[in-house]
């Protein structure tokens, strides 16, 4: 019978086969291992074209809430410089409103920018011992929700203070 038998590698298993009568081509070994890499890689592309977008956005955002808390953090503190400013330069007039201490805000910050910053101070400038009030707010754009065309939130922080000058 000229029947051979051939076998693609020393495997056990493979052995195993050509006991029981299984007859391996050495054509069809190649041809079989080709399909299943192709399968795999595939199988692989469609996974991360699955998963890997809400992994990026999932990562962006903690990176956008880390920047939003930074924001925050950066507008208490400047609003408590501008607060300052008002409490030593109270009754010598030369704050002159919200336009001195916007300044005196953005210089305490490095997070903010002007154009999306707004002060406004209200109480008795010209009376020691009487309260004045720093308002700010600031719209935060995300980034991520920028993609979307949505994302921007406006913080708001307030500072009272006695005037001692």
């Amino acid at each position: 019978m000229g029947l051979s038998v051939h076998l693609r590698s020393s495997s056990a298993r493979d052995v195993e086969r050509a006991s029981r009568g299984s007859v391996l081509l050495a054509a069809s070994a190649p041809t079989q291992r080709r399909r299943r890499h192709r399968a795999v890689s595939a199988q692989g592309l469609v996974e991360f074209a699955i998963i890997g977008p809400v992994f990026f956005m999932m990562m962006f955002g903690l990176l956008d809430m880390g920047r939003a808390v930074w924001t925050s953090h950066e507008l208490a503190s400047g609003t408590r410089e501008g607060s300052r400013y008002v409490m030593v330069h109270g009754t010598a007039g030369t704050w002159n409103g919200a336009v001195p201490v916007e300044a005196r805000v953005l210089d305490s910050t490095s997070a903010l920018q002007g154009s999306n910053l707004t002060v406004s101070v209200t109480g008795a400038p010209g009376i020691v011992g009487g309260f004045a009030t720093v308002s700010t707010s600031y719209r935060f754009d995300f980034i991520v929700t920028q993609i979307i065309g949505r994302g921007s939130i406006t913080m708001t922080q307030r500072s009272r203070i006695v005037i001692q000058s």
